[in-house]
């Protein structure tokens, strides 16, 4: 009998997952999923964050930082 795989292991994320912060030269703000290029500047930890969650709660503490938008 094969040896069997274990299921989790396979659909577990990468252990190196990083959500950035980034401010463009305009002002627009994102959290994006890669480390951004050098054309974007990283608000926050510049190391990433470890959930989107976490990059999300950044972003909206950084919006004096990113340009406004109505409504």
């Amino acid at each position: 009998m094969p040896p069997s795989k274990s299921p989790s292991a396979s659909v577990l994320p990468p252990a190196t997952a990083k959500h950035y912060v980034a401010l463009d030269a305009v002002g627009n703000c994102a959290v994006v999923d890669a480390k951004p290029e050098d054309d974007l500047k990283i608000i926050g930890d510049s190391g990433g964050y470890a959930s989107w969650e976490s990059a999300n709660k950044a972003l909206k503490e950084a919006k004096a930082e990113c340009l406004s938008r109505p409504g």
